[in-house]
């Protein structure tokens, strides 16, 4: 597996899900699953071909059963790609480790409303 990056500096507790994540960088809107996920960062395996330093915008869905929460929670990130894995030519997923540089939490009706208009 080939890796670009920078070197490792993780902080925070890192847990392993599994969680649809909708990317949007400068190749467009992608989807991608988490890997894992912490305060500070996520790794998603995806196919989107963004490169080291790229700015995304991503949108994680905590579902209900995680948080013991009425409802699913919709959380919009900023970040910044700071590592890229790439597999072999016959894998073809690629990983991404991004920095959450700010987040916010959105209201369920405005979430709801996002996903009609596509974004």
């Amino acid at each position: 597996m080939k890796k670009e990056g920078v070197s490792e500096s993780r902080t925070g507790r890192r847990y392993d899900v599994q969680l649809p994540i909708r990317i949007n960088g400068p190749a467009g809107v992608r989807r991608g699953i988490t890997r894992d996920v912490s305060a500070s960062g996520v790794f998603i395996q995806a196919d989107p071909a963004l490169r080291m330093g790229a700015h995304v915008h991503f949108n994680i869905t905590l579902p209900r059963e995680l948080l013991a929460t009425p409802g699913d929670v919709q959380v919009a990130c900023h970040g910044r790609v700071v590592r890229v894995e790439r597999e072999g030519s016959k894998g073809k997923r690629t990983g991404l480790a991004c920095v959450i540089d700010s987040y916010k939490f959105v209201r369920a009706k405005a979430a709801a409303a996002a996903r009609g208009r596509g974004k």
